[in-house]
This record gives structure tokens, sequence and C-alpha cells, in this order.
């Protein structure tokens, strides 16, 4: 059964940059995430999992993909002899 959801622009973002690479829709690769993450929380300890939310709240997919674009677009991508 679907369930619409309400998700942050970002997390969209993510999934979408994401899903492209693998060949899944936002969706699914946000149901993929889910999976994962709910396979995986019964193995961390309660600091291990605050410590994952954190680094993953601190910088987002897409806020790496916007700095390396910027950065390309300033030169800096550039290979130079």
């Amino acid at each position: 059964m679907s369930q619409p959801v309400k998700l942050s622009d970002g997390l969209v973002l993510d999934a979408r940059l994401t899903g492209q690479i693998v060949q899944r829709s936002i969706a699914a690769q946000v149901e993929f995430w889910a999976r994962l993450g709910r396979a995986m929380e019964p193995l961390l300890q309660g600091v291990q999992s605050l410590a994952l939310c954190r680094a993953g709240a601190a910088k987002p997919l897409f806020a790496g993909l916007f700095a390396s674009s910027r950065a390309e677009a300033r030169g800096h991508g550039e290979m130079r002899a």
C-alpha cells in the first residue's frame, strides 16, 4: 500500500542524484535507504547511531556536489600541466 509522506527537499534531491547513478526512482532510493537503516539500526549502539545521524546531517550529498561544481566552474577542477 502506498502512503504519501513529506520529505525534505534535501533528502529528495539526494535520492534523485543517487538514484540516477544506480538507476532507481526517487521513491525506490528512499525505500532502499529505509530498508538499509532498518537493517543496520539493531546492530548499532546508541552512541554509534547518533554519530552516524550527525555525520549525515552535517553534509548532505547535494551540498558536496554543488561545492564541487562551483570549484570546477572557478577552474579548480581543471588539470594543469
